[in-house]
């Protein structure tokens, strides 16, 4: 809807399918943190300053930028997402999510509320059938809260699904290992939370939009997850290269610049004059987006006031 015909196909949808995969993979690797912290008692006050420290200059600083770069090109009388100060202001305070910028205060309030649920799921992990429960009981609570009171786009609690499903493979890494212990009930139970977030989605509950992309989200969650838990080495080492690892290191800001990008090329005229526009506003967001990276991003992830010396390295 916003041009992505610059491509030369259309993907409209697709970006959430990506973001839904996001959701669940930021839970993993984040909550995995916590588990380890909580059950190895490294949970101290020094780990949450610097768990909050490293959330906030990981999301925020980035984010605040885009939403003034694009209140610029409305000033400029360029497309925007960002039309006049109010709603520059309601974004900055995580009150207001429009185009792309609906993910970032639902992802952020996740970190907000996610020691709190972690911390109430290790007691209950000495089952692990009771701990998939539990977590398929919050679920359905979220699904639930969400068609009684219609959440608004902003709200963490009407994803909440596609975290838990983060988190259920955060407490279960191995699934072979699972499989073989006998422990197919959880397995069941988690596939039941995956369901869970499939007929949210069918039904309009989590998102609406997405279409053919919806199914695609859920399977790619399961598939990568069962990859990193699993004992093939291909997907090991196809996972690792450099190429794709850098890829994921731009991808935050490739997502927040891309749509201002593509805006500069449609009101510039680009994507007419250019041969092969599609491959050329691609290779741009990503020159865009290794810039930012390496200009932002990694000077702000290299502050670090409360290192944990034997926790795993964040995101």
């Amino acid at each position: 809807q916003i041009g992505w015909h610059v491509l030369g196909f259309s993907c409209a949808g697709m970006g959430k399918a990506g973001v839904y995969l996001f959701f669940v993979l930021s839970a993993f690797l984040l909550d995995g943190q916590i588990i380890q912290a909580l059950e190895s008692n490294q949970a101290t006050s020094r780990f949450w300053k610097r768990y909050a420290i490293r959330r906030f200059l990981r999301i925020i600083p980035l984010y605040w930028l885009a939403i003034g770069v694009q209140f610029y090109l409305s000033r400029i009388d360029v497309m925007s997402q960002i039309q006049d100060w109010h709603d520059a202001w309601a974004h900055v305070m995580l009150l207001r999510g429009k185009g792309v910028f609906w993910s970032i205060p639902v992802e952020f309030k996740y970190y907000v509320i996610s020691p709190f649920l972690m911390a109430l799921l290790v007691r209950a992990r000495g089952s692990i059938r009771w701990m998939t429960a539990l977590l398929v009981l919050i679920g359905v609570g979220a699904v639930l809260l969400n068609v009684l009171f219609k959440l608004p786009q902003v709200s963490t609690v009407r994803f909440l699904p596609f975290f838990l499903v983060g988190a259920w493979f955060a407490f279960q890494p191995d699934l072979s290992g699972l499989i073989r212990q006998g422990q197919v009930g959880a397995l069941v139970l988690g596939a039941g939370l995956t369901v869970l977030i499939w007929i949210g989605l069918r039904q309009g509950f989590l998102q609406a939009g997405g279409g053919k992309y919806q199914l695609l989200a859920i399977g790619a969650c399961f598939m990568v997850m069962v990859a990193l838990g699993g004992d093939s080495e291909v997907v090991r080492r196809f996972l690792s290269a450099n190429w794709l690892r850098w890829l994921g290191m731009i991808s935050y800001s490739a997502y927040l610049f891309h749509v201002p990008l593509l805006h500069v090329f449609k009101e510039t005229g680009l994507s007419n004059l250019l041969p092969l526009p599609g491959l050329v506003f691609l290779l741009a967001t990503v020159l865009l987006a290794s810039l930012s990276h390496v200009g932002l991003e990694r000077p702000l992830g290299r502050i670090d006031p409360f290192r944990v010396s034997n926790g795993r390295k964040g995101n």
